[in-house]
């Protein structure tokens, strides 16, 4: 990869190239290039991943040799900054990687989908009255899916009229009151945005998580787990819970709290739309991005201005 970037570069011509940000794919450049800044965005690192406690439940191997390991925190420390989504990254890329805390940014993220309330949020009135839960996720099992099945269950002795929408993925769950859509797209899942009283997804793991911000932009509670960046977007106790992962009882718990109690879920749906346009937008990760590579592109011309 690394091979095939140099390459292109090279390609590009005798056009200057100012800078370079990666997303989702990394290289590191050799010595024939070190004068290039270099940027990289992302929601994870490879140690994150394996130190997940459930990842051999989850099967989230992927084999990496030492060589590769070693490229991967080389790249990260030649970076001039490394612009994470959440805090969590943040802190293993200091503690694991080596990392000086000042080239690390937390940037957050925004909504993936594009929907007429996405693309204009305004706050509308919303009735909390019916008890409806949404669950959208295309791996039900590392979602926390099953989780929520077995809490579904005890809300159901309780609430008989409760309701479990799940979108996004097709299990087999032959429980009274769940309803399986499957995969749907944005104008569809406005509609069970609209229609559910609560998002709930106690993932097991999860690097970032758009779905809880888009619940939010629908004025949902949100439930979800201590899990990744969740607690990040989650504000336990003002605009939804965090709950710890495989614990059904706590999820029920907290549910049936919110539905007997429809004020504190309007509070709660009021607060996450105000975060969620607020805090979690694409506009602000750009232009968080988009200054700080400014910043470090000055500082560097300053700085090789003064060698001369």
């Amino acid at each position: 990869m690394t091979q095939c970037c140099e390459e292109t570069i090279r390609n590009y011509g005798k056009r200057q190239i100012d800078a370079v940000l990666m997303t989702q794919v990394f290289f590191s450049f050799s010595q024939n290039k070190p004068d290039i800044p270099s940027f990289i965005f992302t929601d994870n690192t490879n140690r994150l991943t394996q130190q997940t406690p459930f990842k051999d439940e989850l099967k989230l191997h992927f084999q990496t040799s030492p060589r590769w390991q070693k490229l991967e925190k080389k790249t990260y420390l030649k970076a001039d900054r490394v612009f994470v989504m959440g805090p969590h990254v943040s802190t293993a890329l200091i503690d694991s990687y080596g990392l000086d805390p000042k080239k690390v940014v937390v940037v957050g993220g925004g909504s993936n989908i594009t929907t007429n309330l996405n693309k204009n949020p305004e706050f509308r009135e919303k009735s909390y009255k019916d008890r409806i839960l949404l669950f959208i996720g295309r791996d039900f099992k590392r979602k926390g899916g099953e989780d929520l099945l077995q809490a579904f269950r005890m809300i159901k002795k309780k609430f008989k009229d409760a309701k479990l929408i799940i979108a996004g993925c097709r299990p087999k769950a032959k429980i009274d009151g769940v309803k399986v859509v499957g995969r749907l797209n944005p104008d569809q899942l406005e509609k069970y945005y609209e229609k559910a009283q609560v998002f709930v997804m106690p993932s097991l793991f999860e690097p970032w998580g758009s779905v809880w911000i888009e619940a939010m932009t629908y004025q949902l509670p949100c439930i979800g787990t201590n899990i990744g960046s969740i607690p990040y977007i989650i504000e336990s106790g003002k605009t939804g819970f965090i709950v710890k992962p495989k614990n059904p009882k706590e999820i029920a718990e907290r549910l049936i709290y919110l539905f007997e109690n429809p004020h504190i879920m309007e509070q709660f749906g009021r607060e996450g739309f105000l975060k969620a346009v607020r805090d979690f937008t694409w506009d602000k990760v750009v232009d968080t991005i988009a200054k700080e590579i400014a910043i470090t592109l000055k500082e560097k011309s300053n700085k090789s201005l003064s060698l001369e």
